[in-house]
């Protein structure tokens, strides 16, 4: 799971392993967060791709945040 903090940086939580760099991510992010940070978008797959090693990424734009 890719989290993006309030501040802003993106933090990876599970595991980090070779299986990962052939997986697939599915991304979700609130429409809110593309209108407070128009790079969003930009940086999460820059981390997903670059840092994390991803092959594929499904990325979702929600209308409103979702509460859990």
């Amino acid at each position: 799971m890719i989290i993006l903090d309030r501040d802003g940086s993106l933090w990876w939580h599970g595991s980090v392993d070779a299986s990962l760099a052939e997986s697939r991510e599915t991304v979700e992010l609130p429409m809110t967060i593309l209108e407070q940070q128009s790079n969003v978008i930009d940086r999460v797959l820059t981390f997903a791709f670059d840092v994390l090693g991803l092959q594929a990424v499904e990325l979702r734009v929600r209308e409103e945040q979702q509460r859990q």
